[in-house]
């Protein structure tokens, strides 16, 4: 049976104050919340108690592929990711990416995973930037920079052709996408969308492997199933064998769209994956206060969003909010109202974590 996921997403400096940190997982279980996500190299234990002394579970979420969360130590022997041009990829506000065929990094991510599980005593593990490079807040934008696909580098294209049993110029990465796009784009796309796919797998199975009952998940580029897989080798189909949830990220206001997105991707990723469950992250502000450097679009109003969060409640899988410390006293009671509704506790009894 699916477990339905009502979550909140804390920003990591959030933690540099436990007490703002405890006050806001006890609002979020007051309210009606089950879960707590948080995305952080080494998450403190304080935090995994105060989580399941309110009945919660702590997912710590992973960043996989991205260059900015490795040690120092790492980065400088990290695989470029290379354009059909034969270029470097730009940084485009804080990212650049990582490359998944890059074995410094991919075949560390299990060890790292099932490290950061037993340190911290969380409940689960999310997997974020298990992707092929792509900014995608900014790059799936109407109008926005479109850099094209990644990577085209040496390593890349030697295990591409191992796995074709091509030939193809090792040395010239222009050349071998030349050849690759032109008259190999099919098995190119099967290839990296496999890379990530193994991944997964490896990951989730040595997780379960040591924790049983511990939860996994995936975060996936807010994108069509066919577009998903051919830009970045996410596929909700091949992914729902190995985890407990797929989580769209779906920050309507980031990539310009309407508050509609959550939904639609919902509906996209079921259509693929009926096993695990599907919990679209919903963006609940835009102030550049919370997003720091970084442009999260537009202003909306949070109300704008209760019928968004009213059908994916309807869907018996639920929703994360992003981030927790953009709701306003008016908003966690909205968003306790919309769970209220859909279970059958009585007010005194909200929190949905302690009853299941």
């Amino acid at each position: 049976m699916t477990k339905r996921v009502f979550g909140v997403f804390l920003q990591v400096s959030t933690l540099d104050d436990p007490s703002t940190a405890r006050s806001l997982v006890a609002s979020a279980a007051r309210h009606g919340l089950s879960h707590v996500f948080v995305e952080h190299r080494q998450p403190p234990r304080w935090l995994t108690d105060a989580c399941h002394a309110w009945g919660m579970q702590l997912i710590v979420s992973m960043a996989c592929f991205f260059e900015d969360d490795l040690e120092v130590s790492e980065r400088s022997a990290t695989v470029e990711p290379i354009s059909a041009e034969g270029r470097s990829r730009p940084r485009l506000e804080w990212y650049t990416g990582a490359v998944p065929t890059d074995g410094g990094i991919a075949d560390g991510l299990a060890a790292r995973a099932v490290a950061l599980l037993l340190s911290s005593g969380a409940d689960g593990i999310g997997l974020d930037f298990i992707r092929w490079p792509m900014h995608w807040e900014l790059e799936l934008r109407t109008p926005g920079p479109r850099l094209g696909e990644y990577s085209f580098d040496e390593r890349t294209v030697a295990l591409f052709c191992a796995e074709t049993g091509l030939d193809l110029p090792r040395n010239d990465p222009a050349a071998a996408a030349q050849v690759i796009l032109g008259s190999f784009e099919e098995e190119w796309r099967a290839f990296r969308t496999k890379t990530i796919t193994d991944v997964v797998q490896r990951v989730s199975g040595s997780i379960r492997a040591v924790r049983p009952d511990a939860w996994v998940g995936a975060f996936l580029v807010p994108q069509e199933e066919f577009e998903r897989s051919a830009a970045v080798g996410q596929s909700a189909a091949q992914l729902a064998p190995y985890v407990d949830a797929l989580l769209p990220m779906a920050y309507h206001s980031i990539i310009h769209q309407d508050v509609g997105l959550a939904s639609r991707m919902f509906a996209d990723v079921r259509l693929h994956a009926d096993g695990p469950a599907v919990v679209p992250v919903v963006q609940t502000t835009a102030d550049p206060h919370f997003a720091g450097a970084a442009d999260w679009g537009s202003p909306f109003d949070f109300d704008d969003l209760v019928p968004e969060l009213g059908r994916l409640a309807d869907t018996g899988h639920g929703f994360v909010l992003f981030p927790a410390e953009g709701l306003s006293d008016a908003a966690w009671s909205t968003v306790a109202r919309v769970i209220r509704e859909r279970t059958d506790y009585p007010d005194e009894q909200l929190n949905y974590s302690m009853r299941s």
